[in-house]
């Protein structure tokens, strides 16, 4: 019986995905949004300053850019890497063209990556928002799976501005 289960594993083992991630870093995005992007301040209080300019729901907002980037290795075209966050606070999600989904806390995610090993930077964005009275802190944790497998996770707190003018 030994010697089955030994042969059994030698031909499984193979087939393994050995896919890998490596160098993870979160925090504020240095980008133009279009041609170049990394993670310049790796940190997990972002303060939403709208400094930046990007395109929601087909419109141009004023926002602050953030995300994740890291190294990989040994992708294949049937790797699947998925993330999903969960914000302390309801609210809609987009992208450049559409909004996605309304007053929602959890949002999941793939990720395409390219076939082999390397670099992957994932530009993510907050759109200003100011609410009256106080700043506002949201919380979001976020997880992210390779073939299933937690291989990374991370909390953001995004610090919006209270409106001065209410």
């Amino acid at each position: 019986m030994n010697k089955f289960v030994i042969t059994l594993l030698l031909v499984i083992a193979p087939y393994a995905n050995s896919a890998e991630i490596s160098n993870f870093k979160a925090g504020i995005a240095c980008t133009d949004a279009e041609t170049f992007g990394w993670i310049c301040h790796e940190t997990v209080k972002v303060f939403v300053s709208g400094q930046g300019t990007c395109e929601y729901n087909k419109q141009e907002v004023p926002c602050t850019w953030h995300g994740f980037e890291f190294e990989y290795k040994d992708f294949t075209k049937d790797t699947v890497f998925e993330c999903t966050s969960t914000s302390s606070k309801a609210a809609d999600s987009g992208n450049p063209e559409e909004i996605v989904s309304k007053n929602t806390r959890t949002n999941t995610y793939r990720l395409d990556l390219a076939e082999g090993d390397g670099f992957f930077f994932n530009p993510q964005y907050r759109v200003l928002a100011t609410p009256e009275n106080e700043p506002l802190v949201v919380y979001e944790h976020t997880e992210c799976f390779l073939d299933g497998v937690k291989q990374i996770e991370f909390n953001h707190e995004f610090v919006f501005p209270a409106d001065i003018n209410p």
